[in-house]
């Protein structure tokens, strides 16, 4: 693998003005690459081989339509021509490279494009196939962090002056949900890890999550790979809480945005409860609730909530031009990094959530 595969692609030289905006916020690239390395070639495969992992995640590109995402992936498979063509065939069962892979490769579907539609069904069918609970939330992991990368680089290649490929339709939400700035919780499908009983890697990589969020049962539920968590905790925490750039306050407003685009109602409740607490301005988000993504009329706003559907819901279209109402508004180029960045990482946080646990909502 590269040094850092996200430049590879795209050609980012160090010294570019991208490049250099990229080490503004070093710890991002430094745990996306982590992250990758640890899903791709982990020092524990947990029972799940390289060429499994290579596959889904390459399955997982296509679906996305990154093409040069897809190659490195497939450059992974080396020569097991049987493992890229059951990964490449998206019309059938893939059933060439044998039924457990074909299984992994139908459940990486469901994850990838309608996580909402994975329950406790889908997770005793893994179980079934001989994955250990840890191997089940390495795979989840995996199928949820190839999104994370497809929309950094539709973003990045935005900013490049590239993309928009794929014409744009509109960001479908999921009108169906209950999106609410109450409290929800949380039910996981596998037991999650228990302090009393957790491994010291267990401990260092929930150590690298949010602080608040630590103890969470989600967090201790995908401590159970300890391996991906480390890298991935560290990821979520730089996006959200990095230092300058985009406000806290946009922060939040985006991964709600995004969460209502992808149906993830826990998401969505805790982030746009974080905005209103920043705000104070309950009423612009319950409108976002009711009146539907275009209520927002604050042009800023407007430009930040436009863009983050649709680099959620359609990375390939995003071109220079769907930039430009965010330069409009006024975002320098390290928002606009950042905005890319949360965008990318509820691509991930809503499949993790949505495929391993059950949102619970208040009485």
């Amino acid at each position: 693998m590269t040094d850092d595969l996200i430049e590879s692609i795209l050609g980012i030289a160090p010294e570019s003005p991208l490049g250099l905006l990229r080490r503004r916020r070093p710890e991002a690239p430094r745990h996306a690459e982590g992250a990758h390395r640890a899903l791709l070639l982990p020092v524990d495969p947990a029972g799940l081989s390289p060429v499994e992992r290579a596959a889904v995640a390459l399955r997982v590109a296509l679906r996305e339509g990154d093409a040069g995402l897809a190659a490195r992936f497939r450059t992974l498979l080396g020569g097991d021509a049987r493992a890229i063509a059951a990964a490449e065939d998206l019309d059938g069962a893939g059933n060439a490279a044998g039924p457990r892979l074909a299984a992994l490769l139908r459940h990486a579907e469901l994850v990838a494009t309608h996580p909402a539609d994975c329950g406790q069904a889908e997770i005793d069918a893994l179980r079934g196939l001989g994955l250990s609970p840890q191997a089940v939330v390495a795979l989840t992991q995996l199928v949820s962090f190839v999104p994370y990368q497809v929309r950094l680089l539709a973003g990045l290649r935005a900013m490049q002056g590239g993309g928009g490929t794929v014409p744009p339709g509109p960001a479908p939400v999921a009108a169906d949900r209950p999106f609410t700035l109450a409290e929800v919780g949380w039910q996981p499908r596998l037991p999650p890890v228990e302090e009393a009983g957790a491994t010291p890697a267990q401990l260092a990589a929930l150590e690298a999550c949010p602080p608040g969020q630590r103890n969470s049962v989600y967090f201790r539920t995908l401590a159970l790979d300890a391996g991906s968590l480390g890298e991935r905790g560290a990821l979520f925490t730089t996006v959200m809480y990095a230092p300058r750039g985009l406000p806290r306050a946009e922060r939040e407003l985006s991964t709600a945005v995004v969460s209502m685009v992808n149906g993830c109602v826990y998401c969505c409740a805790v982030h746009a409860r974080r905005f209103v607490e920043l705000t104070k301005q309950e009423a612009a988000m319950r409108r976002l609730f009711t009146d539907g993504l275009a209520a927002e009329t604050d042009p800023r706003r407007r430009a930040i909530v436009d863009f983050s559907a649709l680099l959620t819901a359609a990375p390939g279209a995003v071109s220079p031009a769907a930039l430009a109402p965010l330069r409009a508004a006024r975002l320098d180029d390290l928002e606009l990094l950042d905005l890319i960045h949360c965008v990318a990482m509820f691509a991930n946080a809503n499949r993790l959530m949505q495929s391993l646990g059950d949102s619970i909502l208040p009485e």
